[in-house]
């Protein structure tokens, strides 16, 4: 290409490419480290870079790995601005959100959704069972269902039902098929 590498690395990264670059010299493995390069037209992109020392033809060489990740970290600040959207919009409706992370089946309650369900939020189990409980019992057996089928076969559901202890008043939790 006629270009130093050096080149492709945005000016306020060349100190640590440098950097980089003598501790594989020295035979160390570099960690992964997000770094800004320049491409052939100019256009400054997010990386990630690993640097491994290698022997090549006999001689030692470093091997250099790098990941655009300009389109992840766009995506994720988008997403951030989504939730903060989100976040606002709940709080100026004086409606609440929870979350149900199925990995570690645990559940996180917005700050209005702890308040319409008052303090027994802390008082229970931050798990799936710990919000099941809190469902009225004459609508568990719908929730529990709409939930499975869900899980199971991604049908979006629309679902009203009552908590334990808060009268004739109904809650409710959409889950659509864009939902992730």
């Amino acid at each position: 290409m006629g270009k130093s590498l050096l080149d492709v690395v945005h000016p306020d990264y060349r100190e640590l490419v440098i950097k980089r670059a003598s501790q594989t010299h020295q035979g160390m493995t570099t960690s992964i480290q997000e770094e800004k390069f320049i491409r052939l037209d100019g256009q400054v992109i997010d990386v990630e870079v690993v640097a491994i020392p290698i022997k090549f033809q006999g001689k030692p060489a470093t091997q250099v790995v790098v990941v655009d990740i300009t389109e992840k970290k766009r995506l994720t600040e988008e997403l951030r601005a989504n939730e903060e959207r989100l976040r606002l919009a709940s709080e100026a409706g004086g409606w609440g959100t929870w979350e149900w992370h199925v990995e570690t089946d645990k559940t996180t309650f917005s700050p209005n959704m702890q308040s319409l369900l008052g303090p027994r939020t802390d008082q229970f189990e931050n798990n799936f069972e710990g919000f099941y409980r809190l469902v009225h019992p004459h609508d568990r057996a719908r929730v529990k269902q709409n939930m499975e089928q869900t899980f199971h076969k991604g049908q979006p559901y629309d679902l009203e039902f009552r908590l334990n202890g808060h009268g004739p008043g109904l809650f409710s939790m959409t889950r659509d098929s864009r939902s992730g």
